[in-house]
Protein backbone atom coordinates (compact mmCIF):
# COMPACT_ATOMS: atom_id res chain seq x y z
CA UNK A 1 0.00 0.00 0.00
CA UNK A 2 1.27 3.13 -1.12
CA UNK A 3 1.06 5.09 2.04
CA UNK A 4 1.31 9.00 0.21
CA UNK A 5 -1.39 7.92 -3.00
CA UNK A 6 -3.14 5.27 -1.55
CA UNK A 7 -2.68 2.33 -4.06
CA UNK A 8 -2.11 -1.16 -3.66
CA UNK A 9 -0.93 -3.65 -6.05
CA UNK A 10 -1.71 -7.04 -6.33
CA UNK A 11 0.94 -9.90 -7.74
CA UNK A 12 -0.41 -13.46 -8.28
CA UNK A 13 2.02 -16.27 -8.04
CA UNK A 14 2.33 -20.18 -8.93
CA UNK A 15 1.68 -22.67 -5.99
CA UNK A 16 5.08 -24.29 -7.05
CA UNK A 17 6.48 -20.87 -6.17
CA UNK A 18 6.29 -20.74 -2.88
CA UNK A 19 8.22 -22.20 -0.03
CA UNK A 20 7.86 -22.58 3.73
CA UNK A 21 10.38 -24.07 5.64
CA UNK A 22 8.82 -26.24 7.94
CA UNK A 23 11.26 -25.97 11.24
CA UNK A 24 12.43 -21.93 11.04
CA UNK A 25 11.16 -19.20 9.82
CA UNK A 26 11.95 -18.95 6.01
CA UNK A 27 9.47 -18.48 3.42
CA UNK A 28 10.45 -17.86 -0.48
CA UNK A 29 7.52 -16.49 -3.01
CA UNK A 30 8.95 -16.50 -6.31
CA UNK A 31 12.29 -14.27 -6.21
CA UNK A 32 11.41 -13.02 -2.52
CA UNK A 33 12.60 -14.13 0.65
CA UNK A 34 11.42 -13.94 4.35
CA UNK A 35 13.29 -15.20 7.28
CA UNK A 36 14.02 -13.37 10.75
CA UNK A 37 16.90 -11.67 10.72
CA UNK A 38 15.99 -10.85 6.31
CA UNK A 39 13.71 -9.52 3.83
CA UNK A 40 14.18 -9.85 0.00
CA UNK A 41 11.93 -8.27 -2.01
CA UNK A 42 11.92 -9.10 -5.95
CA UNK A 43 8.67 -7.83 -7.47
CA UNK A 44 8.22 -5.97 -11.06
CA UNK A 45 7.62 -2.35 -8.94
CA UNK A 46 9.85 -2.56 -6.15
CA UNK A 47 13.16 -4.13 -5.17
CA UNK A 48 15.08 -4.52 -2.22
CA UNK A 49 16.98 -6.03 1.08
CA UNK A 50 16.81 -5.53 4.55
CA UNK A 51 18.88 -7.05 7.00
CA UNK A 52 17.88 -7.14 10.55
CA UNK A 53 20.70 -7.32 13.01
CA UNK A 54 20.48 -7.24 16.73
CA UNK A 55 17.49 -9.09 17.60
CA UNK A 56 16.56 -10.90 21.12
CA UNK A 57 14.87 -13.93 20.65
CA UNK A 58 11.75 -14.51 21.72
CA UNK A 59 11.62 -16.97 24.95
Amino acid sequence: MDGTGGKSHYYEFDYNEFFAHPEKLEVRIGDSYFSGNEVKINLPDIQGDLKITNTTPLS
